[in-house]
């Protein structure tokens, strides 16, 4: 992958610069002297003969103005783990400390903190992990991390972490914790008191912030909305179309719905792939927010052949999802619900019949 922009808003029609290196997980550290250091995890001489199978932190010096490689990258951490990524560069009190994230994604997976005098190293190691909660009953695969200090002089950290359910998932994955930071006597930094992270926090400004118990989509072809979480729309927008928070299963070939055809609703038009196709399905989502809960939706669908079908599902990938789904029934005029889903042991989904339906009311 080649990096083409910075994160800066593509409407502005600046001009963006292109780096010259290839990473899997990039940052840029702007150091007090102006000079510029992209730091990438990337893999260890992978065009040998026999590459290293381990991913490093690899940072060089870069021209910010057009992207340009000013050093080659130096290695500075490779973890035991054979996975060290998601680097981050401070520099706090004349130390540059060095943020990794390591051992994957997993229950092993940690955050670890090194320090150097130099921005090429060589990093000590630090009280590592700063922060891992292995076989904790609640979080756990804590990772990826960054940190920030607030206006009264507070260090705080984020990183991302998963809630484990009571029958062992995590189906939210990965989500974004944070905890307080402060440093020790040998300028360290230490997480939480050095305990485990919890899903509760003494404090009061850190505590969970939780989404709301309700939502409702209209589906109005309105303006963008103020925030995520605001039905107030913006008048100094033009209207765009969906709210806030939809997402597209991979990129489709051409728009594939509508809020202007029938007002007050989503109109989507099929396609030729279905949830089991590595494609592009005429499908729109939305994230998962709460361990549990109930949703319903209206369906106008009158099928007139027997290759067609509308619904909707709960869908992690396409192999994990359940769908109940609305297909032509055997007499004319007919509706038929079905439950189709995956199944660990067997190669294709499994499909359930429910009913077939007479009436041709245009909400089920």
């Amino acid at each position: 992958m080649y990096f083409d922009q910075l994160g800066i808003d593509q409407d502005v029609g600046t001009p963006l610069p292109t780096f010259q290196s290839s990473t899997l997980i990039f940052q840029l550290f702007f150091d007090d002297d102006d000079r510029v250091y992209l730091s990438t995890s990337r893999w260890i001489e992978p065009y040998l003969p026999f590459p290293s199978l381990s991913a490093a932190i690899h940072t060089s010096e870069i021209d910010i103005s057009t992207g340009r490689s000013l050093t080659p990258p130096v290695i500075l951490r490779e973890s035991p783990t054979r996975c060290a990524e998601g680097p981050h560069i401070y520099k706090i009190k004349g130390w540059y400390y060095l943020m990794t994230a390591e051992g994957g994604t997993a229950e092993s997976s940690s955050v670890c903190i090194y320090r150097s005098k130099s921005v090429f190293g060589p990093y000590e190691n630090g009280p590592n992990p700063i922060v891992c909660n292995r076989l904790h009953p609640t979080v756990r695969n804590t990772n990826h991390a960054d940190i920030v200090q607030d206006k009264q002089g507070n260090w705080i950290i984020f990183f991302i972490a998963c809630r484990l359910q009571a029958h062992g998932g995590m189906p939210l994955g990965r989500e974004t914790f944070r905890s307080t930071m402060t440093f020790d006597d040998d300028g360290w930094p230490v997480v939480n008191d050095g305990r485990d992270v919890e899903l509760t926090n003494p404090n009061p400004a850190l505590a969970p912030q939780h989404t709301a118990k309700s939502w409702r989509e209209d589906f109005v072809s309105s303006k963008l909305y103020n925030n995520a979480t605001s039905r107030r729309p913006r008048a100094d927008l033009p209207a765009k179309g969906l709210s806030l928070g939809w997402y597209r299963l991979r990129t489709p070939v051409k728009c594939d719905h509508s809020l202007t055809e029938r007002p007050g609703w989503l109109a989507l038009r099929g396609n030729a792939w279905t949830l089991r196709d590595l494609e592009a399905p005429a499908l729109l989502l939305r994230k998962q927010y709460c361990p549990m809960g109930t949703w319903s939706t209206l369906i106008d669908f009158e099928p007139t052949t027997s290759n067609v079908e509308a619904g909707i599902t709960i869908y992690w990938s396409l192999y994990a999802y359940g769908a109940i789904l609305i297909r032509r029934g055997d007499t004319p005029g007919s509706r038929t619900v079905i439950l189709r889903w995956t199944d660990e042991k067997a190669e294709e989904p499994k499909v359930s019949n429910n009913d077939s339906r007479q009436n041709r009311s245009s909400a089920c």
